[in-house]
Order: structure tokens, then sequence, then C-alpha cells
């Protein structure tokens, strides 16, 4: 708690790094960054990454954990592909899917184009660029893979087997068994994911340094 507190006595002055911590100048920077409108467009991109992570990151890495719970043959690989986008430095991260958002030669373009809906700027649209830094997070789940993973094998053999025997599909043991049981972690990915999502800065400013027209910029 001590640096909140330090934090906020530091923005009621004109901060010094020389002579700390500076003139005392009160609210007058809370009311210079509320009267400016970037900030609160700052303000709606965060809540709009939110929105989209949830829709887009967040499910995914469920539905991943419990197909690779049910693999047999080649688990190691899949567990490697799934934890290369958490080991990867977010510079290559970011420099791999300029490439791919590319509107030249890109590989986005390239599939959308056979798929017969034409080609897209990308990165360079204001409607798309927020999409473009969102979707990646559909691919890999990275770390979340791997908690959901161990909550569903920590889930005792003896239920899945009662169930089977009652006659229960596969469906019906995901939407009775599996779900319930990790709902605790299931909230606690939900909560980090806000979290991170509310905290996004790294990946906007190096993709698109907050452009195009501050579409991308983060509180």
């Amino acid at each position: 708690y001590y640096p909140i507190l330090k934090a906020f006595i530091m923005s009621l002055h004109d901060y010094d790094f020389v002579n700390p911590p500076g003139k005392f100048v009160g609210l007058s920077n809370y009311k210079e960054i509320f009267s400016v409108g970037f900030f609160w467009k700052s303000w709606y991109n965060t809540f709009i990454f939110l929105i989209l992570t949830l829709l887009i990151a967040f499910i995914p890495p469920i539905i991943q954990a419990i197909f690779l719970n049910e693999v047999k043959r080649f688990k190691r690989l899949f567990t490697t592909i799934y934890i290369l986008p958490v080991i990867m430095p977010v510079s290559v991260f970011v420099i791999l899917w300029k490439w791919i958002w590319n509107p030249d030669y890109g590989i986005a373009n390239q599939v959308t184009k056979a798929l017969g809906m034409g080609t897209f700027t990308w990165l360079s649209d204001p409607k798309l660029a927020k999409f473009c830094m969102v979707f990646p997070g559909i691919l890999g789940g990275g770390v979340s893979v791997f908690i959901y993973l161990a909550a569903i094998q920590g889930i005792p053999k003896d239920i899945y087997e009662a169930a089977s025997i009652d006659g229960a599909s596969e469906w019906k043991k995901l939407i009775y068994i599996t779900l319930p049981n990790i709902k605790f972690v299931t909230f606690i990915q939900f909560v980090f994911t806000i979290i991170g999502a509310l905290q996004m800065m790294d990946l906007p400013f190096q993709m698109t340094s907050g452009g195009p027209a501050n579409s991308t910029s983060t509180v």
C-alpha cells in the first residue's frame, strides 16, 4: 500500500526528479488530465480491448485444455505449441504479427483473398486495429491452457466412471462434471484476464504506437 500512497502524493505535485517531490499543485494534475479528450479516448480503447479479449481470448484456453486432456498421441507436441506464445519475447511476437497483418504481402490478406473477402489494411484501419491485436490470443492460450488442464486432471476419475455407468454422454460429462468442477479456476482466470486487458500497454505501443488516429492508445 505504500507505493500506492506514494504515487498519490506524487500526483499532487509538479514532480521534480532533481528536487523531489517538487512544487505542490493540489488537484490541478487531475483537472488537466480529465479535461483532455485523449484521456477519455484511451479509456474507451481500453474497455474495447477488454471486451474483445473476453470475447476472443478468454474461452479458447478452456476449449484447448479440454481437447488437450483427451489427446492420446503427440500430447507433448501440442503442449509445446501452446506454451510457445508465452516464452516468445513481446518484440518478436509483434514483428511476427506485423508481418502477418501486412496489407501488401501478409498472410492475412492472402487468406481473405482466397476466401473471396478482398483485402484489408488491418493495422492501418482504426476499425480493425484493435481486433488485430487481440486475435492472436485465440490461437494460443499459453499458461492458461495448463492451468485449466491441471484443474481438469484434478477431477476424480471415479466421478466420470460413475457417470459412464449411468449412461451419461461425453457432452453431459462436460456440462455437468468438467465445467462445474473447474468454475473456481475459471473465475480466477476471468479476473486475471480483466486485469491483463486493463493493463495492456506494451503490445499496442510496439505494434501501432497507439495509432492509427489514437485508436489503439490505452490508459
